[in-house]
């Protein structure tokens, strides 16, 4: 029993180490693309356009670096500092705009912020997993319950990607009325979600929410086509976190955790 349940704990560090090894890959296509990053530097602080476009690729160095060193030996400084990283690009996605509901950034990508702080809690409070569970949950409840409020505001992006999917892989021609009500139905679901699994962590839960995650990441992928493969790996939290989180809550050393389920 004890070596199944450090099998488990192994695991467990294994997926969060490889959410955060996929997640700065993609962080650094996309940096490496041109993002709001660049702008900053150019619009804000009236730096020279190409010197912009190096700091912004010297970040994207620097997050991939910072990726791969914590997949082979987590450490507490390489951890916060890829924690910090992520949450400056958040902030300045959220600073610049330029997109739709820029001003969710920060909620919206919650728990791809927190999932580099789960895993230190994880490895500094060995066999207690009580304070990483109740950091990535909140993450994880945080980011579904932001884009169930942007699928309600009907974001214009989501509403994109059913008309697309629906024509590309149903063949049929959807309107834009029954997208905005499909959508929204769907922003329902997001919410109840994000409240059951804190409320209620029940197994088919986490379940849903690793493959909602996974299906709403790969859907820029049918809109824009493979070359948007970054846009899933940024999201790779968002269908491994709750697996993690399902493992967690199965290990019986966890049943009277406030947030887990007796």
């Amino acid at each position: 029993m004890e070596a199944l349940q450090f099998d488990r704990e192994n695991l467990i560090v294994w997926i969060l180490k490889s959410a955060i090894l996929l997640q700065c890959i993609g962080i650094f296509f996309i940096l490496l693309s041109g993002s709001s990053v660049e702008s900053l530097f150019f619009l804000e602080f009236d730096l020279d356009q190409s010197y912009s476009k190096f700091v912004e690729n010297s970040i994207a160095f620097v997050v991939l670096f910072l990726g791969f060193t914590i997949f082979i030996q987590p450490k507490t400084l390489t951890l916060i500092l890829l924690f910090l990283l992520i949450f400056i690009i958040s902030w300045i996605t959220q600073k610049q705009g330029g997109i739709p509901f820029a001003n969710w950034s920060i909620p919206a990508h919650a728990l791809r912020i927190v999932t580099p702080i789960g895993l230190l809690l994880l490895i500094k409070n060995s066999h207690d997993f009580s304070k990483a569970y109740t950091i990535l949950i909140l993450g994880l409840a945080v980011t579904f319950f932001t884009h169930g409020i942007e699928a309600l505001s009907l974001h214009p992006r989501f509403i994109d990607y059913l008309l697309v999917f629906s024509n590309k892989f149903l063949s049929y021609n959807l309107q834009q009325s029954m997208a905005e009500l499909i959508l929204k139905i769907i922003g329902c679901l997001d919410i109840i979600m994000a409240i059951l699994v804190i409320v209620q962590p029940k197994p088919g839960i986490f379940i849903w929410m690793a493959y909602w995650g996974f299906v709403t990441a790969s859907v820029r992928m049918v809109e824009l086509g493979w070359n948007m493969y970054p846009e899933l790996l940024v999201r790779a939290s968002h269908f491994l976190i709750p697996v993690s989180l399902l493992i967690i809550r199965n290990l019986t050393v966890y049943s009277k955790h406030p947030l887990l389920i007796k």
